[in-house]
């Protein structure tokens, strides 16, 4: 499953957000490597989000069994526990989740990252502070750690608001190298996705990769306004190869799709409950088979473990049988060399029979022998 876009994210907040304002946060809990499960109760009706880190935020009818608490997920329940939903929005048009709650120590916010590997953050409005996150992550400005300030990334301007001259205004200002193609200057300011970005340049019959030019913003603008509104209204759809396989979904008609099967669905939700419970299921199918591999590793390392210590036991057992048989010409080795400091090894060697004196380092009170 590929990571939702910024213009899937608005449209899948759309649709959360009359299920999740207004409702109790009862329970959380983390799944695994950025996975987690909270629900929500509202008026005896519960909704539970299912949070993928690298790819989706959706709300599921699908429960995997849950597993102990781990810290961050008692440090969530700690903070966030039994607290009221008052907004659930998209920071600007980022792919960034908030949650403004409220709980009993005052106003929280929940924010969910859903870029790069991702993150889950708890952050106290009336300071800016950062309290509890899922990562540390630090590169340049942005910084995310308890007590830093939280800011996004890249302030990036609402295109979702701002209207058609508001996005030609912003594509307007954009400052494109010489070099750069129309799709890459695009990108900079109108962060939907490539996928999007090249229908909206396929439908005003610009190439994506021809030079930016200035002139270019109107037609482009109003392609782009247009998938913004049919992005919020259109039926959602999954495209499949000719086998029957998932090849991706979008929340409009995407023309470079045209020659593949598609399968509407009433919302963006159905298709991404769809898509992340056969994974999810797979995951968990998954699981016994990787704690079975992990346990038949871990007893074949404790027998080669325990083979190896035999061989070791047998191995020392043996040198002090050769030292017992040996002792008594060991022991006058060790009186020669204290009657006789300075004694070399050749000089001992012709002292004593049935072990070989290799070396002697007066300096580190050493005797290197070997026992025949």
């Amino acid at each position: 499953m590929r990571s939702i876009t910024s213009i899937e994210l608005h449209r899948e907040m759309r649709e959360i957000r009359p299920l999740i304002e207004g409702s109790w946060l009862r329970k959380f809990y983390e799944l695994g490597d950025g996975l987690f499960r909270i629900s929500f109760y509202k008026s005896n009706t519960k909704t539970t989000l299912f949070i993928d880190l690298s790819c989706t935020i959706n709300a599921t009818s699908y429960q995997e069994p849950s597993p102990q608490a781990s810290g961050f997920a008692m440090g969530v329940r700690k903070r966030l526990k039994n607290a009221k939903v008052t907004t659930a929005t998209q920071l600007s048009s980022d792919r960034i989740a908030e949650f403004r709650l409220t709980t009993h120590a005052g106003e929280r916010m929940l924010i969910i990252e859903l870029f790069g590997k991702g993150n889950l953050i708890i952050v106290n409005p009336s300071t800016g502070k950062i309290e509890l996150c899922y990562r540390n992550f630090v590169s340049g400005s942005y910084i995310i750690k308890p007590g830093a300030e939280y800011k996004p990334p890249k302030p990036m301007p609402d295109i979702f608001s701002a209207g058609e001259n508001g996005v030609k205004e912003i594509l307007s200002s954009v400052e494109a190298a010489e070099s750069a193609s129309t799709i890459q200057a695009v990108s900079r300011s109108i962060t939907i996705g490539p996928l999007y970005i090249e229908e909206a340049l396929a439908r005003c019959g610009i190439n994506p990769q021809d030079p930016f030019k200035k002139n270019m913003a109107g037609i482009i603008s109003k392609s782009l306004y247009s998938i913004f509104k049919e992005a919020e209204s259109a039926r959602p759809r999954i495209y499949l190869s000719n086998e029957g396989k998932v090849r991706d979904y979008a929340v409009c008609k995407l023309s470079k799709y045209s020659s593949l099967q598609e399968k509407q669905t009433e919302s963006l939700n159905d298709i991404l409950e769809e898509l992340s419970i056969a994974e999810r299921k797979a995951r968990a199918d998954a699981e016994p088979k990787k704690l079975a591999v992990a346990k038949e590793t871990s007893m074949e390392a404790q027998r080669k473990h325990m083979e190896g210590s035999n061989a070791e036991a047998q191995r020392c057992r043996e040198a002090a049988s050769k030292i017992y048989e040996n002792l008594q010409q060991i022991n006058y080795m060790f009186s020669m060399i204290r009657e006789k400091r300075g004694i070399t090894a050749e000089e001992l060697n012709k002292s004593v029979s049935g072990i070989k004196i290799i070396r002697i380092d007066y300096s580190k009170s050493i005797v290197e022998i070997e026992v025949a």
